[in-house]
């Protein structure tokens, strides 16, 4: 973020410098702004101070607005603002419903603004969004409020029993609910206690979020005070059976699924998934130039939901990733690059570049229609960490928790550093569940598909 003169040719050569977004303000007309996204993407926006609080409006998208439109609009908003009014006041009356808000109101208020970076006309419709958060959460909200709390979006096929959505029938107005519904919501999810648990966090979240927008949402704001936030106090559900592991006959069903994939690359990394405890869409997600050598020599850095990190890849995991090197695309010098577990179009991870660990999930289904059904496609993650406490010598939960790239203490994090070290480790406990899994098979297998060697 920085003040400099916008010209025309000063908002062509414009860049987001590496980040999610940059804002350039110019320094002749105050309040005028360009915003750059990481894609590329500009708009002009106007940022003014009203009732104490600082606030933006997006003007409009460069090229469709010119630099000297924009400057024109955000004399129109600054003389606005000098008469107390809000620019933004027609985009934020929301609700059609006599100016009432709803719960429906508050979730798209709270993704265009929280989740989303919304561009708007005049006319307070929406011309286009973009992510700004990460993509797990992005997905991880509108999953929870679309079905969890809303009831709009269709659930799951689920043997556990459903919850309802907190309000049923026609929509009401926010400030009618009361902690007892939310309570009674709640508790209606109980059979599946961490979703449960995550969509009171989302809701929280974005009530109070609520508490700070300004327009029609002060009556929020008011009620809040009068009466308290309905999704404040409310006890979690315990959560300490969420964390599954299959049993031996299980695994074989999974082995089973895999060995039969006719989708080598999809079968390599489920197999990758199932022997190094990472998660789902990490698995998917692994790439050549990640690989590390030197001290990281067998181990590969992952961006997780939870930041850049390493694990530990074992011997056998290794060996699989080396048959896939022959179908990799490769730089000039010959060196392997892109996704390791190239999708059907090639320029694309398995599963595709959205929800990354739907490409586990097809082959996830049939292992559940084969007899899995009271387990999660997450669960073989808890499995691989729980064999690490069954192979001789026993690891540390600790340990076995770094090298698979979970998270970790703010200590542990700092001393503790996943290096080839560890990589034997990461092959007692893929060795460990090899077996069952009929490792061998499928590795010979994935061979003769892919065209390796011995």
């Amino acid at each position: 973020m920085g003040v400099v003169k916008l010209t025309e040719k000063a908002v062509e050569a414009a860049n987001s410098k590496g980040r999610q977004q940059t804002f350039y303000w110019d320094s002749q007309t105050s309040g005028l702004g360009l915003r750059v996204t990481s894609t590329s993407r500009k708009a002009f926006v106007y940022r003014y101070s009203l009732d104490g609080r600082d606030r933006r409006i997006t003007l409009g998208r460069w090229p469709e607005m010119t630099l000297e439109q924009a400057i024109a609009a955000a004399g129109g908003h600054r003389v606005k603002v000098q008469r107390g009014e809000d620019p933004r006041t027609k985009k934020e009356t929301g609700s059609g419903d006599g100016g009432v808000l709803t719960l429906g109101d508050l979730w798209e208020r709270y993704r265009d603004t929280y989740l989303y970076d919304t561009d708007t006309n005049d006319r307070g419709e929406v011309v286009s969004r973009e992510a700004v958060r990460p993509e797990n959460t992005v997905l991880a909200n509108e999953r929870l409020f679309e079905r969890v709390i809303l009831g709009t979006r269709k659930a799951e096929r689920t043997t556990k029993k459903q919850g309802r959505p907190l309000l049923d029938g026609p929509p009401t107005p926010l400030t009618n609910i009361e902690w007892e519904d939310v309570r009674d919501w709640h508790r209606s999810w109980r059979a599946t206690p961490f979703l449960a648990n995550r969509a009171l966090d989302s809701l929280r979240a974005a009530m109070r979020r609520a508490e700070r927008w300004s327009g029609p949402w002060k009556s929020w704001r008011d009620h809040v005070r009068r009466n308290g936030n309905p999704s404040e106090r409310h006890d979690a559900h315990d959560e300490a059976d969420a964390g599954a592991t299959l049993t031996l006959a299980e695994l074989g069903i999974v082995g089973n699924v895999i060995l039969t994939d006719p989708m080598p690359m999809r079968a390599a990394a489920f197999l990758v998934y199932c022997l190094t405890g990472v998660r789902p869409g990490e698995a998917c997600r692994m790439r050549w130039e990640d690989l590390g050598d030197g001290e990281r020599q067998g181990c590969i850095a992952m961006d997780g939901k939870t930041g850049r990190r390493w694990a530990a890849l074992g011997d056998r995991v290794q060996r699989i990733i080396e048959l896939l090197r022959p179908h990799a695309n490769v730089t000039q010098a010959g060196d392997p690059v892109g996704w390791i577990f190239r999708g059907r179009l090639g320029d694309a991870p398995v599963g595709g570049l959205g929800k990354t660990h739907h490409g586990l999930l097809a082959p996830w289904k049939k292992a559940r229609a084969a007899g899995i059904t009271e387990k999660r496609l997450y669960d073989i993650r808890h499995t691989w960490i729980s064999a690490g406490s069954a192979v001789d010598p026993p690891i540390s939960d600790e340990v076995r928790r770094l090298i698979s790239g979970h998270r970790v203490s703010g200590t542990q994090a700092k001393y503790l550093h996943v290096n080839r070290d560890h990589v034997p480790m990461a092959s007692r406990i893929a060795e460990h569940l090899a077996g069952p899994l009929g490792a061998d098979g499928i590795e010979e297998r994935l061979r003769l598909q892919l065209g390796g060697s011995r």
